[in-house]
C-alpha cells in the first residue's frame, strides 16, 4: 500500500496547482481525477480570462487572488510554454447611464492595485475593437487570456515532474477520520 502526505481530489486547475505547490514544498502528493484526463469540468469550459482584479472589494479574497495570481500565472505560462496573451480588455458602457458608473469602477480597480486603468472614449473603442459599440470604456491593460486546456496539461506535467501522482479515471469512494484511510475506486 502506498503512503502519501496529501491527497488532492480533483484534477482541475486549482487541484493541480495546489498539488504542484505541495510537491514543491517537499511533500508527497497524489491527485485523484474522476475523468480520463484532467480539467474536463470547469477548468477547460471557461473563457480563459486572466483577471486583473478590479471588480471586487479591495480587502476581498478574490481581489487578493487576482492581484497575486495574475502575475504568477503569466510567469508560469511563459516558463511552461502555455499559450497566453496580456491583451488587455475593454469594460464598455453602452449608454450614458452606464458610462456614469465607469469612474467608480476605475477607482475600485485602482484601490485594488490594478495598474494602468484608463477611461477611454468612443473613438478609442472603435480603433481598438471596430465591432464593439459603446460610448465610453475602461481599458484594463493587465487583463489577459490563457488557453485553458494547455494550462491544465502543463500543470499536470508539473505535478508529475515534481514526483506527484495523477490518477486519472479514479474516484474517491470514501474516507474515514482518524487514521486517514481513503477508499479509491477505478
Amino acid at each position: 500500500m502506498e503512503t502519501i502526505d496529501v491527497l488532492v481530489i480533483g484534477g482541475g486547475v486549482t487541484g493541480l496547482a495546489s498539488a504542484a505547490a505541495i510537491a514543491r514544498a517537499g511533500r508527497s502528493v497524489c491527485v485523484l481525477e474522476r475523468h480520463p484526463r484532467p480539467g474536463m469540468d470547469t477548468s477547460t469550459h471557461n473563457s480563459g480570462v486572466i483577471h486583473a482584479g478590479l471588480y471586487h472589494p479591495p480587502d476581498s479574497l478574490k481581489t487578493r487572488l487576482c492581484r497575486e495570481g495574475a502575475p504568477a500565472l503569466y510567469a508560469f505560462c511563459a516558463a511552461h510554454g502555455v499559450p497566453h496573451q496580456r491583451c488587455g480588455k475593454l469594460i464598455v458602457a453602452f449608454d450614458d447611464r452606464e458610462a456614469e458608473a465607469l469612474p467608480a469602477l476605475k477607482a475600485r480597480g485602482e484601490a485594488n492595485g490594478v495598474e494602468g486603468l484608463t477611461l477611454v472614449d468612443r473613438d478609442f473603442i472603435r480603433r481598438r475593437e471596430p465591432h464593439a459599440g459603446g460610448v465610453a470604456a475602461i481599458l484594463s491593460p493587465t487583463t489577459g487570456i490563457v488557453e485553458p486546456e494547455a494550462l491544465v496539461h502543463a500543470l499536470a506535467r508539473d505535478v508529475e515532474g515534481l514526483g506527484g501522482y495523477l490518477l486519472r479515471g479514479t474516484l474517491a469512494a470514501g474516507a474515514e477520520i482518524g487514521e486517514v484511510l481513503i477508499l479509491v475506486r477505478n
